[in-house]
């Protein structure tokens, strides 16, 4: 029925089986307006599809063979109404072809296609008595065509297939980072949500159970009920928007895409959190950490916020970098391509930072790390120092135009850039605070705060104190902005 023309699991929470539900299933958690809504919906799907199967050449075979078969029954010679029999015929045929698969993906329809033509071909060519130069025109036709196809295919395509050593889709499919790490540490009896269009990939490379997201996850009213239902422990879906933050138990990167771990429990405590007593910042020094990241290219920013910048180099844990670090009140990394990677002993350092309620910032652009330099993103040092403030920087990286957050400038206000800076997105939780987001609204820039008072801001590029970007007069105010909040104790 039209009225359940939707994808599959859009009646999942109302449905007892298919195709109707029963009155008592429906009723249960809709009201008879929504019913209403519904068969005003189901009018809806019935012209889109009426529309779609109207659309292009199917509504031109209708006609041809209307046409065709008015004028057959006004025409005495029989070779007259024979051959505009045929042509009624044709149309027919190609009208159910297109009537029958009209919102079906263009691939399927290639062989039916294909085969009408070939018959239709072969069946003018059988007419020896008849339409002789019908006949000859179909043929030249066809040999034209079909030539032309095989031209192109082995001048332009079959040149292009020749490689010098063996690649399939399944070499592709290991070399994929979130899919190396799916296959090492999860298994068939995990089940996760994954995007439209993307599951049937990742089940098939991974053999862990997938079940596709739903085109209403968003407008459900208990979308717990809906991973309970199904035992999805697991999301490759953004789950931030649907379920409260005490649901998502975590949120990690495997490989270069975020996981959400969703609490299935009837639990609603959150995370374990640090719980150390607020420590206010006391040292208005930057420390710029050259070894890990590049320098600051202006720091008019940073005088302007009364912030000294520091700019030291060599490994954290150094003593001598491990004081200044420790005295310092904020933490700057601003990546660059070809340094080292943080080692354990300097996470801990960092962690040990944070705990003591320092602050941190972080210029990152993931998605250069993982495509100039092959870098697992869950492995990247800003990632590990990121997410223990429940920001993640993934492999996703997004254009202009960007709009700034609540706080961090004129809201809504779109940022102008020199050029087309391209950022990586960012995965949060619910408490962080977006300074930065792209079209779709998401953050490409956030910030979030610990309890004991550790603040962070996340910055996905590096261009956040280039002289492009402090030139204008919003880059400067959203620079300054930025680390006044870091730095502030409220």
């Amino acid at each position: 029925p039209m009225m359940w023309t939707d994808r599959a699991y859009d009646y999942w929470s109302y449905h007892e089986s298919i195709p109707l539900p029963t009155p008592a299933a429906y009723f249960a958690s809709h009201s008879l307006g929504d019913l209403g809504l519904k068969i005003v919906d189901s009018m809806k799907n019935a012209a889109d599809i009426l529309n779609q199967a109207l659309d292009g050449l199917l509504l031109a075979y209708v006609a041809l063979l209307i046409l065709a078969g008015v004028l057959a029954l006004g025409v005495r010679s029989r070779r007259k109404r024979f051959f505009l029999a045929m042509v009624a015929i044709l149309g027919l045929g190609y009208a159910l072809l297109h009537g029958l698969v009209p919102v079906i993906d263009k691939r399927y329809m290639v062989m039916p296609i294909f085969t009408s033509v070939l018959v239709t071909v072969l069946a003018l060519a059988s007419c020896r008595h008849r339409f002789v130069v019908m006949r000859w025109l179909t043929l030249v036709g066809a040999v034209v065509l079909v030539g032309q196809s095989q031209w192109r295919f082995w001048s332009e395509e079959f040149p292009s297939k020749i490689v010098l050593k063996h690649a399939d889709s399944d070499q592709v499919l290991h070399q994929d980072p979130t899919i190396q790490e799916l296959r090492r540490r999860f298994g068939p009896n995990d089940v996760f949500l994954g995007p439209i269009g993307d599951v049937q990939r990742l089940n098939f490379a991974t053999g862990i159970t997938f079940i596709e997201a739903p085109d209403n996850l968003d407008k459900l009213t208990n979308p717990l009920a809906f991973f309970r239902r199904y035992n999805i422990r697991y999301s490759l879906v953004d789950l931030r928007r649907i379920l409260p933050d005490s649901q998502i138990e975590a949120m990690e990167l495997v490989g270069d895409r975020p996981v959400f771990t969703i609490r299935l429990a009837g639990s609603d405590n959150t995370a374990a959190q640090l719980e150390q007593r607020r420590a206010p910042v006391s040292n208005r020094v930057a420390y710029v950490d050259t070894f890990h990241g590049g320098k600051i290219s202006n720091e008019s920013a940073f005088a302007a916020t009364g912030l000294q910048v520091v700019t030291l180099t060599g490994n954290l844990s150094a003593p001598a970098n491990r004081s200044s670090l420790l005295q310092s009140g904020l933490l700057v990394v601003r990546y660059e391509i070809g340094k080292a990677e943080f080692d354990a002993q300097e996470l801990a350092l960092i962690e040990q930072f944070a705990q003591g309620g320092g602050r941190i910032l972080l210029l990152c652009p993931a998605w250069v790390a993982a495509s100039y330099e092959s870098k697992r993103l869950d492995a990247l040092g800003f990632n590990r120092i990121a997410a223990k403030f429940g920001i993640l920087i993934g492999g996703d990286y997004v254009g202009s135009p960007y709009s700034i957050g609540k706080g961090f400038g004129e809201q809504d206000a779109v940022l102008p850039f020199t050029g087309a800076p391209v950022f990586s997105r960012l995965a949060t939780r619910a408490n962080a605070r977006i300074v930065l987001a792209d079209s779709s609204g998401q953050a490409v820039a956030a910030a979030a705060d610990l309890p004991n008072g550790a603040r962070i801001v996340v910055w996905g590029h590096d261009n956040l104190f280039d002289d492009l970007v402090l030139a204008k007069p919003e880059g400067s105010e959203i620079a300054k902005r930025v680390l006044a909040w870091v730095m502030d104790d409220g």
